[in-house]
């Protein structure tokens, strides 16, 4: 599905208004394609925690996780239908992944090693045990080839960021796990998060949080292509240790999209203020208000950036193609998510 040129559409579309995101939210636009907002659709329950994951359904129910919450599942217009219950003691560990399965969705537990999968009716269909440290998911083939990504410590899987898994037993057999080149550990780091997505004929692509790069799978491990932009903002990768310390800017690849026509990257880039605030407060945790948004636009090939447009909103992912989150910090620790229509033209 092409998402440049046209509005894409899909069970939210009628969701949002036609009006665009106010101007104030653009800070900066280089070249064409020009990027644009419709929106916002805010859901109305406020989260104790950071967002963790958002994803639409077959049916427009939007599905949200987050920190000190359990899955909540909210209508096509933003209004709760449900907190969903565990599968069995002890209850939620940290639970992060949405995946749509056909029509129901399947929440991912990296604390517990858990996935649980929701019918349409929201009873759980089934529950089945995974490795512990695996997130996110995208379903290649239901349920004998799921890719995940996760750091988990085992043995066999440790210093390697995405696995192929099957689902089809109680307990999941890892097929192959596998990584860009020797999985990129540095110190106090381990691996940095995975994020996937697939393209318009199916093939697995996986990014890595802080190098910028794009890599196309086999679901056996294989790196059949990258891709590595490195736009001229963004800097090269440090560890987590760095981070804390303040030591440079911290700026982080949040999601990507791919249509037959290029790509959508969702990157995080630091404020010129990070330094100082870090140098004022060590203990600093990462507050949203040394954040922006920077939305690249890919070429057909993947080999350049075409246009980068710089949001005051903070977009933290896609919910469904063409369809992006986005999430304020209210006052203390609670926040507040919105979804947006993105629309990429000439």
């Amino acid at each position: 599905m092409s998402i440049r040129g046209s509005t894409v559409l899909l069970v939210a579309l009628s969701l949002f208004g036609a009006h665009t995101c106010a101007p104030q939210a653009l800070v900066a636009q280089t070249d064409c394609p020009c990027v644009s907002l419709d929106g916002p659709l805010r859901l109305d329950r406020d989260l104790p925690g950071l967002p963790l994951g958002v994803a639409i359904d077959e049916t427009g129910r939007i599905w949200l996780t987050a920190i000190d919450s359990p899955p909540l599942v909210f209508d096509a217009a933003g209004s709760l239908l449900a907190e969903l219950s565990p599968p069995s003691d002890p209850g939620w560990g940290r639970p992060v992944g949405l995946v749509p399965v056909a029509d129901s969705m399947m929440v991912v537990d990296p604390i517990l090693g858990r996935a649980t999968v929701f019918a349409p009716d929201l009873s759980i269909a089934r529950s089945v045990s995974l490795p512990v440290g695996l997130g996110n998911a995208l379903v290649v083939s239901w349920p004998d080839r799921v890719v995940f990504e996760g750091n988990s410590y085992l043995p066999n899987l440790a210093g390697l960021g995405l696995h192929t898994l099957d689902l089809s037993p109680a307990e999941a057999v890892v097929n192959v796990s596998y990584d860009f080149g020797d999985g990129e550990m540095r110190p106090g780091q381990g691996v940095t998060p995975r994020i996937l997505t697939k393209d318009p004929i199916g093939r697995v692509w996986a990014a890595s949080r802080l190098l910028y790069a794009l890599g196309r799978f086999s679901t056996e491990g294989e790196l059949e292509e990258l891709v590595d932009l490195s736009p001229a903002w963004f800097p090269e990768a440090s560890s987590v240790d760095d981070m804390k310390r303040g030591r440079r800017p911290v700026n982080f690849v949040d999601a990507f999209s791919l249509s037959a026509e290029g790509g959508v990257v969702l990157a995080r880039s630091a404020r010129p203020e990070w330094p100082s605030a870090w140098e004022a407060d060590p203990n600093l945790d990462f507050p949203d208000l040394f954040w922006f948004t920077r939305v690249d636009v890919l070429d057909n090939d993947l080999g350049a950036v075409e246009s980068s447009t710089a949001l005051e909103l903070l977009l933290v992912g896609f919910a469904a193609p063409g369809v992006v989150a986005s999430y304020e910090s209210l006052e203390g620790t609670t926040h507040r998510v919105s979804l947006y229509r993105i629309r990429i033209s000439a």
